[in-house]
Order: C-alpha cells, then structure tokens, then sequence
C-alpha cells in the first residue's frame, strides 16, 4: 500500500458541519485518528502480521507513522475523509478504518485493519459496514472502491459479505485484486451504526 500525499484532482468533500467527529456501532468507538493514537498505531503497524498486506511487509518508523497521522488530520479537515482508530468498550485500539489514496491511480479506496490479538471477532466487518455507511451517506460516494492482496482472503471475505463485486475492468501488479460496491448494490441502510 502506497499513501500518496497530494491531492488528487477529483476528491469529495463534506462540510465541517455535516461531518460527524465518531461513529458508533455495536462493539466499537471510530473517531479520526489524533496525535494520541501514534504510539498504539505504529504497535499495530508494526505486527507482523499486519504489516504482510498493509505495508507490504515494510517496517515504518515512528517518525513515518506520526508524519501520517499528521497528513491524516489535514484531510479530514478539508475533505471530511481519512483514517479512523477503532477502540473496543475498553478503550484499547482494535484495529482502524478509513478512506485515502493508497496507490498511484488517485482513487478514493477503503481500507481496514484488525490487531492480530482481534482477529475472528468480527471487527474488520463491523468497521468496514459504518465506513460504508460514511462513504455513502456522509461523502455521497456513489461507488466504493477497495483492493486487496491476492493472499488475503480474510479481506476478501469481508469485501464479499458486504456485497462488494470483483472489478474485473482492473487488473493489479503485485497481485492485487480489486473491488466495487455500487450505491444502487447497497441493502438497506448498509450497518448498524451512528453519527457521534
């Protein structure tokens, strides 16, 4: 995964006032990552096995996880958009979520990670289901995009159940499969979760 830090040409944008500052769902508290989450990110970033289709198996600094929470905060300041720390009833960091542009083609992808002591919980699901929600409601997307590691099928599991589509118009290097969910696809109200 790449994260690009300019600003591609075509991006939504929200409101401040329409913006929420948190999401909630059943089992979990999102709210946009602050300079508080550094130290438990770069813990998570770091796994092992995290990191394999993460950051492709790079190990950051500190300084490159703070530099990206830093450019973390400028987009949700100006686009309503970007990465969000998951904390359990606890308080402690499960995982995190969110939007950005990961790779060189400038399009807005979701992505998600669960700390390797949550995994078969159901958490990457439960994150995924409200930032769908977000992307649909709050930045009025009308298709979500996301891709994947060939080897991931965890990942691909949670794209399918929650209706995405393989895009077969794209084809990745690296063996990177790529996904879609429509609007017009979405069920319902897409999750069990709300504006905090």
């Amino acid at each position: 995964m790449r994260w690009l830090k300019r600003k591609p040409s075509a991006t939504p944008s929200t409101s401040a006032a329409s913006r929420p500052t948190g999401l909630r769902t059943p089992r979990l508290h999102l709210r946009p990552l602050t300079d508080a989450d550094i130290e438990p990110l770069h813990a998570l970033w770091t796994q092992p096995a995290v990191r394999r289709f993460l950051w492709d198996d790079h190990v950051l600094s500190p300084e490159q996880t703070r530099d990206l929470v830093h450019q973390n905060q400028g987009w949700f300041e100006q686009h309503g958009y970007g990465l969000w720390a998951a904390h359990d009833g606890d308080g402690a960091l499960v995982g995190f979520c969110g939007y950005g542009f990961f790779r060189d083609e400038h399009e807005l992808e979701l992505l998600y990670a669960v700390a390797e002591a949550q995994w078969m919980k159901g958490y990457a699901r439960e994150m995924a289901e409200a930032l769908v929600a977000y992307g649909f409601d709050t930045l009025r997307l009308g298709e979500i995009r996301a891709s994947v590691d060939a080897p991931n099928s965890a990942s691909q599991r949670v794209l399918k159940r929650l209706g995405f589509l393989p895009d077969t118009r794209r084809h990745g290097a690296d063996r990177k499969l790529f996904f879609r969910l429509p609007r017009a696809r979405r069920d319902g109200d897409g999750a069990d979760w709300e504006a905090a």
